[in-house]
């Protein structure tokens, strides 16, 4: 089953406008733009939910967890404006471990500093959009095309046929079954969905100590 996209135009003013606002304040950090973020994400799709703050992975934490009707479609990493995305894609400087243990361990993920948008898939880099920009006084100006821009990478992201759940069991317990009813269900959804399952070998379910 696919997702369409909503209009983003709207949804994109209003999250230039919060980072602007939280901007202003002179002391935002990266946690400081999540609200922002997790509604702009929520505004892409219907049904879409981004938690902030998930459960560990085997891999580490990413900063949100994106599920449709409670099943994982991917995870958003994020980074504070400013930080270079180049040198932790290259593995470098402080998050350069945490790149490298999420880049082999989440089949598909965005890494962003709330300006630029790169996505991930199975390790590679596949897509990368810039919805704004500072300019040399620090303010933010939104680059041409942005928001449908952004509207098309998370087309991708929603839709791409790719497995984010190891094992029929992960999905069980990230849906919280209780009842042999709930079991049959998802049963019947792991076997009609799009998600492909994967088995992980035990040894990676050790959760990485680092975030």
């Amino acid at each position: 089953m696919g997702y369409e996209p909503r209009p983003m135009s709207a949804p994109f003013s209003e999250y230039l406008a919060e980072l602007r606002r939280n901007l202003a304040q002179g002391d935002a950090t990266e946690h400081t733009h999540r609200p922002a973020l997790k509604n702009f994400l929520e505004a892409a799709a219907p049904e879409i939910l981004a938690t902030n703050e998930p459960k560990r992975t085997r891999c580490g934490a990413p900063a949100f967890i994106i599920t449709r009707n409670r099943i994982p479609l991917g995870h958003v990493e994020t980074k504070d404006i400013g930080e270079s995305l180049d040198e932790m894609g290259k593995g470098k400087g402080a998050n350069g471990d945490q790149f490298r243990r999420y880049r082999d361990g989440l089949a598909n993920w965005l890494l962003t500093d709330y300006l630029e948008f790169r996505g991930f898939v199975n390790g590679k880099k596949r897509l990368t959009v810039c919805v704004a920009e500072r300019d040399d006084k620090g303010k933010l100006k939104p680059t041409p095309a942005g928001a449908e821009k952004f509207a098309e990478l998370f087309n991708a992201f929603f839709n791409l046929d790719v497995a984010t759940i190891g094992t029929a069991k992960e999905l069980f317990l990230r849906a919280g079954v209780q009842s042999t009813k709930t079991l049959f269900h998802c049963t019947t959804l792991a076997r009609h969905s799009r998600f492909t399952f994967i088995p992980i070998p035990t040894n990676s379910l050790t959760p990485a100590s680092g975030r």
